[in-house]
């Protein structure tokens, strides 16, 4: 098997892996800058200063034109 198969099929294996275990998508309220469609959370990181406790960064992908953004999510006040 030659280098670029091999490399192939391991692309293949880790997105059948990642598909298997990737996180439910959940829906945000925040819309789009570009497009103003709706705009899934696809990752988060939380926040682990002192002056920023119980915030977390939220990785957010429109649902329409793929565009990923990142804002910080604080439970009581929403999006900053």
């Amino acid at each position: 098997m030659t280098l670029p198969q091999r490399v192939s099929e391991l692309e293949s294996r880790l997105a059948e892996i990642e598909g298997k275990h990737s996180a439910p998508v959940r829906r945000s309220n925040y819309n789009c800058d570009s497009c103003f469609a709706p705009m899934n959370i696809v990752g988060e990181e939380k926040l682990d200063r002192m002056d920023v406790l119980g915030q977390v960064v939220h990785k957010l992908q429109c649902v329409e034109c793929g565009r990923v953004t990142r804002k910080i999510f604080t439970p009581d006040d929403d999006y900053i």
